[in-house]
């Protein structure tokens, strides 16, 4: 009788979502089906944020990025 369990590939690897097979030592012939599309994983708070953050400073270079804090930090020590 077949079984089926649910599982991630991650790379090379399964991670399994819920119970996991018990396995032996003998070898076992397995099926693997997938998604047409692979389902995005939530986005945690952090990556939320860092996304909505992107692009927030302009199309400025890294250089002119960090003149403009050096110069917001001497504002803010004075």
């Amino acid at each position: 009788m077949l079984q089926s369990y649910s599982a991630r590939l991650v790379g090379n690897q399964l991670v399994w979502l819920g119970a996991a097979p018990v396995l032996g030592s003998e070898p076992r012939q397995v099926m693997v089906v997938l998604d047409a599309a692979p389902t995005p994983l939530p986005l945690t708070d952090v990556q939320a944020k860092m996304n909505k953050a992107c692009g927030s400073l302009g199309s400025q270079s890294r250089e002119g990025i960090l003149a403009e804090l050096e110069r917001s930090r001497q504002d803010w020590e004075r």
